[in-house]
């Protein structure tokens, strides 16, 4: 069975780094010539890259500054799309690196780790792309003063419990002890299962823990209280 994906047209150095995303050829092309323009050296233009391979080469946190807000919705469906595709034969959702997916009411910054996380503890496959995907989204709708575009969120994330119901209206002894249950879940953890268990382990108490630390963060005094973002 061939592998669902699809193309793009990227930028690259001389190291094989991606520094630009493209759907449209015309636009890479333009592009391409305009860094060649303002002096660039040491890049080529790419076209007709299998994006999911390229996906899986890419570090998740510089997802949202590779592409324009347009070339991002395209690319973000077309990869929602291929995890419809191969639903079926993605690992059960025990062993998914993100149990709760992401919520698309994420702040920013927990976002921003999350890719970090995922990037770290995760291998380069569906749903995990899916969920670095949804990160992005989020950063991506933040930077372009957007709604979160929930057509590109898996159903695993937009069936979580809510962030906002259910990490930030916590009281803070509740965050403290949660966060301190998990830790030493974690722990625990780390004595007891296999590298490959610790690794998935890790990722999910990493996520969990970068929620609870941001929510009672947030009730700091002086704090600035973040509002979430708006949903379409």
């Amino acid at each position: 069975m061939t592998q669902a994906t699809f193309t793009v047209h990227a930028i690259q150095d001389i190291d094989n780094t991606t520094k630009a995303i493209f759907m449209s050829p015309h636009r890479a092309y333009k592009a391409f010539e305009q860094a060649l323009d303002e002096g660039a050296t040491d890049i080529d233009l790419y076209n007709d890259v299998d994006a999911i391979a390229l996906l899986s080469e890419l570090e998740y946190p510089d997802l949202p500054n590779l592409m324009d807000d347009e070339t991002w919705y395209q690319f973000a469906r077309h990869v929602r799309g291929i995890w419809k595709e191969t639903q079926d034969t993605q690992p059960p959702a025990d062993e998914s690196y993100s149990r709760e997916g992401v919520q698309p009411d994420l702040p920013v910054p927990v976002a921003e780790r999350i890719l970090m996380a995922l990037d770290h503890y995760a291998p380069p496959r569906f749903p995990e792309t899916q969920y670095a995907i949804e990160a992005t989204e989020i950063i991506m709708a933040s930077r372009h003063d957007r709604a979160v575009q929930l057509e590109v969120f898996s159903d695993t994330s937009l069936q979580a419990p809510s962030y906002q119901l259910n990490y930030q209206m916590l009281p803070p002894a509740e965050l403290v002890s949660a966060i301190e249950k998990t830790k030493h879940e974690r722990a625990v953890m780390a004595k007891q299962a296999s590298a490959s268990e610790q690794a998935c382990y890790n990722c999910n108490a990493e996520i969990a823990l970068i929620k609870l630390e941001f929510a009672l963060d947030q009730l700091r005094p002086g704090a600035d209280p973040y509002r979430g973002p708006e949903l379409q």
